[in-house]
């Protein structure tokens, strides 16, 4: 909770009455909890008559809003002389009457669940829609307010503070039967957005002390955003109001006493407007702090938040009983932007006045101020000024404002001498005195001390006392298994390191947390905690590392998923190891990334995302211009036979990226070399109007020197060799036995598909598929126990028989027919394939019109001329139009030499 101005031995005394209460009333039936509620009231209500005019509500300036009520101002009327009783107390200008006394007290004393439980008995035996009922439903909100805080866990606050907020509106009455809004409607309603002050308050304290929390901060605004409107809402309704007319006589009163005891008078209708524009302050001050210190947003929002007081000013009488925090809020807001020789001139005038103010409340009014002032004075080092104000107020164990003042003096002023130790012990002190909600002020302040600093700030400062801090804590956290406390000082330890410009500890900082995450078993928070630290701070040398470690936790983590779940985590996957490798490309770790993408994308079949890495790759580490020549080509490989079968993917997206990645690697080479890799990638490259087919016979400029290490690599630079070794076959070859390098490739390219078995765990898709079929094709037509000699026949019955597992593939009996056909003993039987391929696909298509032109070859190369020159003249006749390289293959003048 935050501060009350109770002196020291009056709370106490409250303490103990509340710790009492609860062990002994707290085990009792609804009945006895209700006796035992009454007593405790009357017993509070008389020992409260002399604490009433001494007690001072906490203040109503931006930082510590005051508490519900106010002790009762000259001038109001009374019912009667004495104290009024529990469940007959009228409104009385939001009187602190001892009912909200008590109810403060259980809360100062812990006992928050008692509070409410006493306000809920209490409002429901009030008279309906009286003063009273309207007093304890706003005790009541305050109760369960401070109920709802003390049960928040504030790294994860967002739910539980949206479902506090929706119980305090649950508790505001509807209207009457008849439509009418209750008597008391425009109090409850402050006392509504009142509440929700103080959980921003709360919630503010929480994401200052860390930072991090930013879904605290997005939750702040917006809760500050509606709290204002309100405001405004609200302030019209008032604007509207006007006082009840006095009763006159004895019996009149008696009997509107029956209904409503208190009417409205004009004193509470000015407090409420005075509580509103208090209020309103209060927000907009809540929200600059929402900010970066000095930001523009910090700025915009204290002008908005001077200006609201300027207007304040003017609208309220000057003899308004609580001007004065008009003077404190307006000091605030001046503090904000910069204007301290304001500040200190009306904060001293405003002790002077208030040392002669008979309000009760001006002793706190004036502690305040001291507070203000002294923070004003630090911030621009004036260290006497602040040592002076703080002796006025009578020290920091008077308030927690001046407590918190006091440790930011020592922070800031003797950060290189000041032992961290003693900032600890202080720290404890302050929370032990004042309460949790005081202990995240003081980190709030320990984690954003920089900003108090007007000279130059500290570069690399790292051993300074707040940070030194941080550190002991987390140690300590750490050690008695306390994981969540030491997250907290971790986060807070890197907030107060990147506001050092301490880049390298507030990376480590921010490792650490990632790693007490993985290790209580959020592996998804720990993901996104290495990739936030790898990219908050680009420049650490091991940040790369970082950004790897998220993608890999990524995988790691829940595999239980729904397929849309599956999905998104797979997307994430990808998208963090595209920026590890493209963020720090020459880092091991970014290399490490890029081979992991390479395994997702090809075995996925996602070749236009591969080929676009790399060109984007390449644009920013030339270096890799080999590694990159290899996935294109790879690509190639593996889409060279999609005119045979459905595409692995969209043909022309693969070959928009293909051509894209081959004008970036010719960019990469020197002018010497770039025509001819051009003429050898557009060679190598099969296009769909370059019917032949077939491979350049040298390796392209670029794959004659040593091929790169990495796996993706070497299965492109041997599946390369053994298909250009098939594809060059003269009329005696194609893959021969004799072949002894042929079937080393083979062998080789074997080994490297095992080991991409591995690396994807078994998996096998995308471009596995046809490097199978390819290393199945190569075992048939070399079979390593008979590669001593040759043997057609047993080549056409596996041939054949491996073709009658798929019928209806184009590639197998393609393929096959090739093979075939490079073997004289089984050119006629080949012919019989050509022919039943042709017999398979549509007229005209490509596959057509290539089964034709073989068997023009073959009948060639049999001896049968006429046959194939009809062949041949049929065709052409049949499809005039093809291409030129087409009429070549079918013309009377080809040469009969069998091609392959």
């Amino acid at each position: 909770m935050h501060s009350s101005a109770y002196p020291q031995a009056t709370r106490r005394w409250f303490n103990t009455l509340g710790q009492r209460s609860i062990s002994r009333i707290a085990q009792t039936r609804p009945l006895a909890l209700a006796l035992a509620a009454v007593l405790c009231a009357n017993l509070c209500a008389n020992l409260c008559v002399g604490l009433c005019t001494i007690a001072c509500a906490p203040m109503a300036t931006a930082q510590e809003p005051q508490q519900p009520g106010r002790p009762q101002q000259p001038g109001i009327p009374q019912q009667s002389g004495r104290p009024q009783q529990p469940g007959r107390i009228g409104i009385g200008a939001l009187a602190k009457a001892p009912d909200a006394v008590w109810i403060e007290s259980l809360i100062e004393a812990d006992a928050m669940d008692l509070a409410v439980e006493v306000c809920r008995f209490h409002f429901d035996r009030s008279i309906p829609d009286s003063n009273a009922q309207a007093q304890w439903l706003m005790l009541l909100m305050h109760a369960k307010a401070a109920d709802s805080l003390g049960k928040i866990d504030w790294n994860a606050a967002v739910k539980p503070l949206q479902e506090a907020i929706e119980q305090l509106q649950g508790l505001d009455p509807k209207p009457s039967a008849l439509g009418e809004p209750t008597y008391r409607k425009p109090w409850v309603h402050w006392k509504l957005l009142w509440c929700r002050r103080l959980l921003n308050e709360h919630a503010l304290a929480a994401y200052l002390a860390v930072p991090g929390r930013q879904a605290l901060q997005e939750w702040l605004l917006q809760s500050i955003r509606i709290g204002l409107d309100g405001i405004d809402t609200l302030e019209q309704s008032v604007a509207r109001m006007q006082p009840d007319k006095p009763l006159l006589s004895r019996a009149d009163r008696q009997r509107r006493d029956q209904t409503r005891p208190n009417e409205i008078t004009a004193s509470e209708i000015l407090d409420l407007r005075g509580e509103l524009e208090l209020l309103r302050a209060d927000l907009l001050y809540q929200r600059s702090q929402c900010y970066a210190s000095e930001s523009d947003e910090q700025i915009a929002a204290a002008t908005q938040m001077l200006s609201s007081i300027d207007r304040a000013t003017g609208r309220l009488p000057a003899n308004w009983a609580h001007r004065p925090l008009l003077t404190l809020a307006k000091a605030e807001a001046e503090l904000q932007l910069g204007r301290h020789g304001a500040v200190l001139k009306s904060l001293d005038e405003l002790w002077i006045t208030l040392a002669t103010d008979p309000n009760p409340q001006a002793k706190a009014w004036r502690i305040r101020t001291a507070a203000l002032a002294v923070r004003s004075a630090s911030r621009t080092q004036d260290w006497g000024g602040a040592e002076a104000w703080m002796a006025r107020a009578g020290g920091w164990q008077q308030a927690p404002e001046l407590a918190l003042e006091h440790l930011g003096i020592l922070v800031q002023r003797d950060a290189n001498t000041l032992e961290p130790q003693r900032i600890l012990a202080l720290r404890e002190q302050i929370a032990d005195r004042f309460g949790r909600y005081w202990q995240q002020r003081v980190d709030a302040m320990l984690v954003s001390n920089p900003r108090f600093e007007s000279g130059q700030r500290p570069k690399s400062d790292t051993s300074m006392a707040s940070l030194e801090l941080f550190r002991i804590q987390a140690r300590q956290a750490i050690a008695a298994n306390e994981f969540e406390t030491a997250i907290e000082k971790l986060q807070q330890a890197e907030s107060a390191a990147s506001k050092l410009d301490a880049s390298q500890e507030a990376f480590q900082f921010a490792m650490q947390i990632a790693a007490l995450l993985e290790r209580t078993g959020e592996t998804s928070a720990a993901a996104d905690e290495f990739y936030r630290a790898a990219i908050s701070y680009p420049e650490s040398p091991t940040a790369s590392s970082a950004g790897l470690m998220s993608a890999w936790l990524i995988r790691k983590s829940d595999s239980n998923l729904d397929p849309e779940a599956k999905l998104l985590q797979e997307k994430i996957f990808l998208q963090r190891l595209r920026e590890t490798a493209l963020s720090w490309p020459e880092s091991q770790p970014a290399q490490k990334a890029s081979e992991m993408l390479d395994l997702q994308w090809l075995t996925s079949g996602q070749y236009i995302a591969c080929l676009e890495f790399w060109k984007e790759l390449l644009a920013k580490d030339p270096q890799r211009s080999d590694m990159a020549l290899r996935r294109w080509l790879l690509v190639a490989l593996v889409t060279q036979d999609d005119w045979l079968e459905k595409p692995l993917e969209n043909p022309q997206g693969v070959r928009k990226a293909a051509s894209e990645l081959q004008a970036a690697l010719l960019e990469s080479k020197v002018p010497a070399e770039r025509a001819a890799l051009a003429a050898w990638m557009d060679a190598t490259w099969l296009d769909a109007n370059k019917p032949p087919r077939r491979w350049s016979l040298a390796p392209g400029p670029g794959l004659e020197s040593p091929t790169p290490p990495d796996l993706i690599s070497q299965i492109a630079e041997f599946w390369n060799r053994c298909e250009a070794s098939w594809q060059q076959g003269g009329p005696q070859g194609g893959l021969r036995a004799e072949d002894a390098e042929t079937a080393k490739d083979i062998d080789q390219l074997e080994q490297l598909r095992k080991q991409l078995g591995d690396l994807a765990d078994g998996v096998s898709g995308g471009f596995q598929v046809r490097l199978d079929r390819f290393l199945e094709f190569g075992r048939l037509i070399l079979p390593p126990g008979d590669r001593a000699a040759s043997d057609p026949a047993k080549l056409r019955q596996r041939l054949e028989a491996r073709i009658s597992k798929e019928p209806k593939s184009l590639w197998w009996v393609y393929r096959s027919a090739r093979a075939m056909q490079a073997t004289s003993q089984l050119r006629e039987v080949s012919l019989g394939w050509y022919r039943q391929m042709a017999a398979g696909v549509a007229a005209g298509t490509e596959p057509w019109l290539e089964a034709r032109a073989r068997s023009i070859e073959i009948l060639r190369a049999l001896g049968q001329e006429s046959k194939a020159v009809e062949l041949g003249q049929l065709v052409l006749a049949s499809y005039p139009n093809l291409s030129d390289e087409w009429k070549k293959r079918f013309g009377p003048n080809r040469d009969p030499a069998v091609k392959n």
